[in-house]
């Protein structure tokens, strides 16, 4: 799994994927990363697939997709390491912790904004939940 800098897009080794902001939803569902692909939320024109787990480094990955209508619009990417599983707020900043060194020493990618939208690692305090975001809602896209 790899992030590029210039464009914003996710590659996946198996199946050789890749997800990124011109990923329409047609060819997301049409594609072999849609295999096993849950649901998760739908309110038209807005929906989202839970995919995974995908392995990297040796950790599974849950990848949520959001849509608006045929655009994809966010990718959410959560460490499910077991020692995450039962839920509190210091494991929580540990999966965050283990969020950032993905970032920064892996993907050596600083947080902030980008040509193609936003990437971001957060613990969002009213949901309980951390994660890595990457939004790609950008004026003047599409």
């Amino acid at each position: 799994m790899r992030l590029s800098k210039d464009s914003g897009a996710i590659r996946f080794n198996e199946p050789d994927f890749e997800i990124g902001p011109d990923l329409e939803k047609a060819a997301f569902l049409a594609s072999s990363m849609a295999k096993g692909a849950k649901l998760t939320i739908r309110n038209d024109p807005w929906c989202s697939y839970s995919i995974g787990p995908k392995l990297f480094q040796g950790a599974p990955y849950s990848i949520v997709l959001t849509f608006n209508g045929e655009i994809l619009s966010a990718v959410s990417i959560t460490n499910d390491l077991p020692e995450f599983g039962s839920w509190c707020e210091a494991k929580e900043m540990l999966r965050k912790q283990a969020h950032d060194d993905l970032i920064n020493s892996v993907w050596q990618l600083p947080i902030g904004p980008y040509p193609w939208g936003d990437l971001h690692s957060e613990f969002d305090r009213k949901t309980g939940f951390s994660s890595i975001g990457l939004n790609y809602d950008v004026p003047g896209r599409r």
